[in-house]
């Protein structure tokens, strides 16, 4: 499998969402790149922690919101290296 697939699917991956198959091709993925693999462990606990945090009572600022997002996009892109929109030649 390709990181960019990898990627797209961790979040099922991390729920236990994904069939056997998959998710197994996924977890030999991660044994071999540190990359995806850090994403990975860095989603876990982003998620482990907005699960622990969140109560129906109490919704997050949205200053936090727009932060975390942020800083997950950030992230993201940090991530994926050579995926910066080019600039279109005009004649």
């Amino acid at each position: 499998m390709r990181c960019s697939r990898i990627r797209r699917c961790l979040s099922e991956y991390i729920d236990g969402a994904l069939d056997v198959r998959t998710a197994a091709m996924i977890a030999e993925h991660l044994a071999v790149c540190a990359q995806c693999c850090s994403l990975c462990d860095t989603l876990e606990k982003t998620l482990f922690l907005a699960r622990s945090w969140y109560c129906e009572e109490c919704e997050p600022p949205g200053w936090i919101v727009r932060r975390a997002y942020c800083a997950v996009r950030v992230h993201y892109k940090a991530a994926r290296p050579g995926t910066a929109r080019r600039r279109r030649k005009t004649r």
